[in-house]
């Protein structure tokens, strides 16, 4: 075999092991299981919460009603294995598990005012798209919980200042059914805007986690990697966006490619579209877009 012949070989293997692998990062399942919404009668404190299951594993899929036993109202976030099997779910407050049980040490998940304001109430955390759990990349049975709440204490007449915490699951613990080992720790303090979202970095295993900062053109970008969560870049566009009323029903979100980031503010605004660099993590290039409507609507 000539050296050309076998280098050509070992590039065909380098590319099929690196489609192999995209290939099997594709398959995973880990969105496989939503759930959503409550019902409940709040007065009452034995109530039993239920909420609406949406299961993709199955063709149609399946909608069911299960006993959560806890709201998924505002912030929610579930998280399946590979196969798309549910391992846990959490509503910023407390974490449970498949077998709707409340984890170890997954209770009381954010300290102090925030929790006592909100979760006494029984809907969960304030910030609506408040809450991601992503997969460690440096650990397989490792999960980290990325959630927003709301401390009125810094703004007693509106709900401005959102925390931004983290939390750790380790689901290799309890004989498979996981235990929160961290939680409550605080990472950005700052008023940011309600919604937060995430996208795989483009070397396929770390994560780019985006935030913005309330009433400012300012996003926050973070990475998580097999090193943990690191709070980067203030990135601060030239085109001023309009105030993100952050608590109105605004959205955030990637395209499904990983080249914008769209922003919707809120109620009676526009659409923002960007620029999204996968590589690093930047947001730039601004765009509005916008429609005639008529009342009220959100993302």
């Amino acid at each position: 075999m000539t050296i050309r012949q076998w280098s050509i070989k070992y590039a065909l293997v380098l590319l099929t092991v690196a489609f192999s692998c995209l290939l099997l990062r594709g398959q995973e399942k880990r969105d496989y299981i939503w759930m959503l919404g409550s019902s409940n009668n709040p007065a009452q404190e034995d109530t039993l919460w239920w909420t609406t299951v949406f299961n993709f594993n199955t063709s149609p899929l399946t909608v069911n009603r299960e006993l959560a036993f806890m709201a998924v109202k505002y912030s929610a976030a579930m998280i399946s294995d590979t196969a798309g099997n549910l391992l846990f779910y959490s509503n910023g407050c407390r974490v449970r598990n498949a077998d709707f049980e409340v984890m170890p040490n997954g209770d009381s998940l954010i300290p102090g005012h925030p929790y006592q304001n909100y979760c006494f109430s029984s809907v969960g955390m304030a910030p609506r798209e408040g809450m991601i759990i992503l997969p460690d990349p440096a650990n397989s049975q490792g999960y980290w919980l990325l959630n927003q709440a709301t401390d009125t204490l810094h703004h007693p007449f509106i709900h401005l200042h959102k925390i931004f915490y983290y939390g750790y699951v380790d689901m290799s613990l309890d004989n498979g059914r996981g235990d929160v080992t961290h939680k409550g720790q605080l990472l950005g303090n700052d008023s940011l805007f309600s919604g937060m979202t995430a996208y795989r970095h483009a070397n396929d295993r770390d994560w780019w986690i985006i935030i913005g900062k309330e009433y400012e053109h300012t996003f926050y970008k973070i990475l998580l990697d097999d090193q943990g969560l690191h709070w980067l870049d203030t990135i601060i566009l030239d085109t001023k966006l309009p105030n993100k009323k952050g608590s109105s029903g605004g959205q955030n979100i990637f395209s499904p490619d990983g080249t914008h980031y769209i922003q919707f503010p809120g109620p009676n605004d526009a659409n923002y579209v960007m620029d999204f660099d996968p590589l690093t993590g930047n947001i730039s290039n601004p765009q509005r877009y916008d429609w005639p409507r008529q009342g009220l609507f959100g993302g």
